[in-house]
């Protein structure tokens, strides 16, 4: 009888046993189950590789210069009138500006007056002496009086008669070009162009005095480069020009000249740039920067700030399949916040941008955004 309670406690202390390995055992499944469950990749961000444009280009500093320039004087008066600002644009025959008349045609009055009074006097006196030359030719002829009383009378007709030609000339020149300068108290512009300055003002007195200066609508920035970026330039190739360096403000223009002599002093060779059409003037002077495109191409792209560099070697990560794979590449131009690629990638290829700092390639990967 004790033999068989022994056995039982054995069996009832094995099951016991028994009972609490399957726990323990089961407990460790869990807790392994739930620790790889906790085992996730790298958060990173990623981006595509992608074709855009990209320039080879360089960036240079000029200023708005014109081929032609006109100066526009006054003449004689008040100012009445300015009719134009700097910058403006004007047409030919558009007026400029405009001076007093009233004075000016009462200097006409009077003149012409005056002048008229002279001429007429001495026509009238001219009448009188060719008289009076008729009767002493008449006289001399009879044998009354001397050949030099007659030719006294001539030597005074032909004296007035040069008087007269004299007055008459004068009167007709002068009354001429006051009669032009009453014309003229308008003043309109000689050419289609741009207003570079103007130096008048309303009820100023003027006598001949430069008033405004125009400049020719064919406005170029002239620019200064090294031996260097000359060679990288050539006639008739494209820019793009900022005036006042303001990106918003930019002109498409061309290479119309390369001077292939050195200026003395800096050693630095002069460009002029052709502009394009502008909606906004330029104004003469201004200060300007110029990008030279000295090519431009289709190329396959890829953020800045996914590179890593290692030793001499550009290299990339891509997320595959949530894993990260190293590429090394050759890379090219540099535009803004993209560089080209020129080799190692293929577009729309997803390259980590952010959270590649300690990654190795075959390292797990998570794309959080």
């Amino acid at each position: 009888m004790r033999k068989w309670i022994y056995i039982g406690a054995a069996l009832l202390t094995a099951l016991a046993l028994s009972g609490c390995v399957s726990a323990e055992a089961s407990n460790s499944a869990q807790a392994i189950g739930l620790e790889a469950e906790a085992i996730v990749g790298t958060p990173v961000s990623v981006e595509e590789a992608r074709v855009d444009q990209v320039r080879d280009q360089f960036l240079a500093l000029g200023e708005i210069t014109a081929q032609s320039q006109y100066q526009i004087f006054t003449g004689i008066g008040t100012v009445k009138a300015v009719y134009v600002e700097p910058g403006d644009r004007v047409e030919a025959d558009q007026d400029l500006f405009e001076l007093e008349s009233s004075n000016l045609r009462n200097t006409l009055n009077a003149t012409e007056s005056q002048l008229r009074t002279v001429r007429d006097n001495l026509r009238i006196q001219l009448t009188d002496l060719q008289a009076t030359y008729q009767s002493n030719l008449t006289l001399y002829q009879a044998g009354a009086i001397s050949k030099s009383v007659l030719d006294r009378s001539a030597l005074q007709v032909e004296q007035t008669q040069k008087q007269y030609n004299d007055a008459v000339s004068a009167y007709g020149n002068q009354v001429r070009n006051i009669r032009a300068d009453l014309e003229d108290r308008t003043v309109t512009s000689p050419i289609e162009g741009l207003v570079a300055q103007v130096l008048i003002q309303e009820d100023q007195d003027v006598q001949n005095t430069l008033a405004i200066e125009l400049v020719s609508d064919d406005l170029s920035v002239t620019t200064w480069l090294t031996a260097n970026q000359l060679k990288r330039v050539s006639l008739g190739g494209k820019v793009i020009v900022y005036l006042d360096g303001d990106r918003d403000k930019a002109i498409e223009g061309q290479v119309h000249l390369m001077n292939q002599s050195p200026n003395g002093t800096t050693g630095l060779y002069e460009v002029e740039i052709q502009l394009g059409e502008t909606a906004e003037a330029p104004y003469l002077g201004e200060y300007a920067e110029v990008d030279f495109i000295v090519e431009e191409r289709q190329a396959v792209t890829i953020p800045k700030r996914a590179l890593r560099l290692v030793g001499n070697e550009a290299i990339v990560f891509v997320a595959d399949q949530g894993l990260a794979k190293a590429y090394t590449l050759e890379t090219g131009i540099g535009q803004g916040d993209l560089v080209e690629v020129r080799s190692g990638l293929e577009p729309g290829q997803v390259v980590i941008v952010r959270g590649q700092q300690y990654l190795k390639s075959g390292d797990p990967v998570e794309i959080v955004d």
